[in-house]
């Protein structure tokens, strides 16, 4: 079991919660966590917590040694995603409140995360994720609904967020419900 706490960082657990691991070579800031395989753990941070230090970090071996994804300047990321093995990061150079954000999408190619255009780039942050089938879907700050189409991003729609909320939140939970 992994959880991450906002502020406090990443604990995991191998014995149902009696005992608890620390994972200090990630920041406090954990805003989400995901295991993609058993062994390959990515975890998402802002940079809130008292060393400001943000991004994507990952383990390929259950927790014993981490690397740092490049993001550049774009390390206050909410929710990474991966589909078939292949990772989604996107960031904004600074943490809410946006006025608008500057933001950035990263996907994995050969190994390494290389940033892409999307529909509303920079001004609209991708926060949120959801897959169905070989599809992949994101939500941003500003209400939009974006899908992956592998060499470029379609905007589907936009669903209504309010001012406030876009400089904080937006499109924080989706899923695909497949008919």
């Amino acid at each position: 079991m992994l959880v991450g706490v906002e502020v406090g960082g990443l604990v995991g657990s191998t014995d149902g919660g009696e005992s608890w691991r620390k994972y200090n070579a990630v920041p406090d800031d954990v805003h989400h966590v995901f295991a993609s395989t058993p062994e390959r753990w990515i975890v998402s941070c802002g940079t809130g917590g008292p060393d400001r230090r943000g991004g994507v970090f990952e383990t390929r071996d259950r927790g014993d040694t981490w690397i740092e994804r490049d993001v550049g300047p774009y390390e206050y990321v909410r929710e990474t995603c991966c589909q078939h093995g292949q990772l989604y990061a996107a960031g904004s150079r600074t943490g809410p409140l946006w006025d608008p954000p500057d933001a950035a999408l990263f996907v994995e190619q050969d190994g390494e995360l290389n940033r892409v255009g999307y529909p509303g780039n920079p001004e609209s942050y991708i926060i949120s994720w959801a897959t169905s089938g070989q599809a992949i879907f994101a939500g941003t700050n500003d209400g939009s609904i974006l899908r992956d189409h592998g060499d470029e991003w379609e905007h589907l729609g936009t669903v209504p967020v309010s001012l406030n909320a876009q400089r904080a939140w937006g499109v924080r939970s989706m899923t695909v419900i497949e008919p």
